[in-house]
């Protein structure tokens, strides 16, 4: 079922929750439960990319307004393309 949603395994996955994790609780997600937070975040945004289902509907899974869902999509992308851009450049 992950895989069907996310397109990625475990391991990655929890790659990508170490390497942008950090810069995820330091927007607006302080919280006693910041991995558990930044997991859900980066779950639910690779979910969204990865399914291709709309905002509202991703949002709808996981019980988020569309507005909070179109913010953390947002704030992932970023968050993406700061932080791996340079591997990126790197490996082409």
């Amino acid at each position: 079922m992950f895989w069907q949603c996310t397109k990625l395994n475990y391991d990655t996955f929890h790659a990508l929750v170490r390497v942008i994790g950090s810069s995820l609780k330091q927007k607006k997600y302080e919280h006693e439960k910041k991995k558990c937070i930044e997991t859900i975040i980066v779950g639910m945004s690779i979910a969204r990319l990865g399914s291709g289902n709309s905002l509202q509907m991703c949002g709808e899974v996981y019980g988020i307004v569309k507005s909070i869902m179109s913010i953390i999509m947002k704030e992932f992308c970023a968050t993406i393309r700061n932080h791996l851009k340079h591997w990126w450049y790197l490996n082409c």
